[in-house]
């Protein structure tokens, strides 16, 4: 028996504002399954998505919805999903046709989406067709850069504007990881850990070289968002390359000047909440002696960045 965890769905709109779009005519460079950059796809398709357009705008912003459901739940009840638990809830697909079936869990997600759990990752199947996990490892829980950089690239071809030069997309991204700190937000895992070992085996790296990988609650993945969307709109107003193209709603209505006070509103509002977050952690730690990773995790757990539709 397949385990479905039902979910409200956000109301999405179902016009937009009739400005024109158009498909993609250049070639979108893409990243493969195992995370290498691969620039062979087609015009139509990226990742194995279809072309964002206006006719599936209401499709797409449902995809970031249960995107956006993993990001904010992935860490919590792991016990309810541990498949010691629920053997009785592993898909009879799985069992027929996987012999460690008995070590995994699926739940399906209103909109589509599929969480597959095993002993100590629980996987999002994005809609390019690969992977982004949260990994357990002890007691703490992970997300590596790899798996940001995809679960980025889906969500800006799911909000309408499709990644068209995913090196430089990758690299923007890798930077703006710079500012998470080893020991405060991420542990720096020295080369073949047994750590990295387990991660590049289930593909959650591409190489077991020195890294950093990133505490679950320590990554504010619409701030990078927000950021990496500033940067192209920036880029556009200035006549350069972006990295990404707006082709469809609601992408295609936004410019740098509709959008900068937003941006200021958000920040302030990401940096207020941060505040506020590390002040009560500081109350806490006044009247308990807790691990400091422990702490770190328990106080960004409280606070889940804004996810939002512009």
């Amino acid at each position: 028996m397949t385990t479905t965890m039902t979910i409200p769905s956000k109301m999405h709109p179902t016009t937009t504002n009739g400005r024109a779009t158009g498909l993609l005519n250049n070639t979108l460079s893409t990243s493969n399954s195992t995370g290498s950059i691969d620039s062979s796809a087609s015009s139509t398709t990226t990742n194995n998505m279809p072309t964002p357009t206006n006719n599936n705008m209401v499709k797409r912003l449902a995809q970031i919805d249960d995107l956006k459901y993993f990001l904010a739940t992935a860490a919590e009840h792991w016990e309810e999903n541990d498949p010691e638990n629920k053997k009785d809830d592993v898909s009879p697909i799985m069992e027929n046709n996987n012999n460690h079936s008995s070590s995994l869990v699926h739940n399906h997600l209103q909109n589509g989406g599929m969480i597959t759990t095993t002993n100590n990752i629980k996987r999002f199947r994005l809609p390019t067709g690969e992977d982004m996990s949260c990994v357990l490892w002890n007691e703490l829980f992970y997300i590596t850069g790899t798996d940001i950089v995809r679960s980025l690239t889906f969500r800006f071809h799911a909000f309408g504007r499709p990644v068209t030069n995913a090196k430089k997309f990758e690299e923007g991204i890798f930077s703006d990881l710079r500012n998470l700190k080893p020991g405060n937000d991420a542990r720096l895992e020295e080369p073949k850990s047994e750590l990295l070992d387990m991660l590049y085996k289930n593909n959650c790296i591409r190489t077991q070289k020195k890294q950093k990988v990133f505490y679950w609650y320590s990554v504010p993945h619409d701030r990078l968002f927000l950021d990496a969307l500033e940067r192209d709109l920036k880029r556009e107003k200035m006549d350069m390359e972006p990295t990404t193209v707006a082709v469809a709603e609601p992408a295609s209505s936004l410019s740098l000047d509709s959008t900068q006070e937003l941006f200021d509103q958000l920040r302030k509002s990401m940096s207020l909440s941060a505040a506020a977050t590390a002040h009560a952690l500081e109350d806490e730690a006044a009247r308990c002696t807790v691990s400091h990773a422990q702490q770190h995790q328990q106080a960004s757990a409280a606070t889940h960045f804004l996810f939002f539709y512009i």
